[in-house]
C-alpha cells in the first residue's frame, strides 16, 4: 500500500512467515510507484479470463505452449501433435490472436504473465533435440 507517494507498506511471505515493512526513502517509493504503474497497466480484467474452448481445446492450447516456450519447432511440434505443419501454425495464429500478441514471444510473455504456463507441459518434446532438427 503507497499512501501520498510518501509512506509504503510492503509485505511478503518469508521462511519464518509473513512480514511486513514501513518504507519512507523516496527512490525505493518512487520505484514501487513505477513497478505499480507497470503492473496495472497490464492487467487483464478480471472478466477478460482466456478461454480456448473445451477441454480437449484447452488441453492442445496449453501443449502448444508449451512447445513454443520450448523453442520447438513447427514441424518437430507438430509430428508431436499429429497435426499438419499448417493446422499447428494455425492453432499458433488463434492463440496469439487470443492473447493479443503481434509475435511468439509476446504471446509467451502474456501467457506467463496470465497464468496460462504450468512448471512444465507434458506432451511435447522440450528437450535440445527438438531445437535442433527442422
Amino acid at each position: 500500500m503507497i499512501v501520498d507517494d510518501s509512506v509504503a507498506l510492503v509485505s511478503a511471505e518469508s521462511p519464518t512467515g509473513r512480514r511486513a515493512s514501513l518504507i519512507r526513502v523516496p527512490d525505493v517509493i518512487r520505484t514501487l510507484c513505477t513497478l505499480y504503474d507497470g503492473v496495472w497497466g497490464n492487467a487483464v480484467a478480471a472478466d477478460g479470463r482466456i478461454t480456448f474452448g473445451d477441454h480437449s481445446r484447452s488441453d492442445l492450447a496449453r501443449q502448444i505452449l508449451g512447445a513454443l516456450r520450448a523453442g520447438t519447432t513447427d514441424e518437430v511440434a507438430a509430428r508431436e501433435l499429429t497435426v499438419s505443419v499448417r493446422t499447428y501454425r494455425r492453432y499458433v495464429a488463434e492463440i496469439m490472436t487470443l492473447l493479443d500478441a503481434s509475435s511468439r514471444f509476446q504471446a509467451g510473455v502474456r501467457a506467463a504473465e496470465l497464468g496460462l504456463l504450468g512448471s512444465s507441459s507434458p506432451g511435447v518434446a522440450q528437450g535440445p533435440q527438438s531445437r535442433t532438427e527442422g
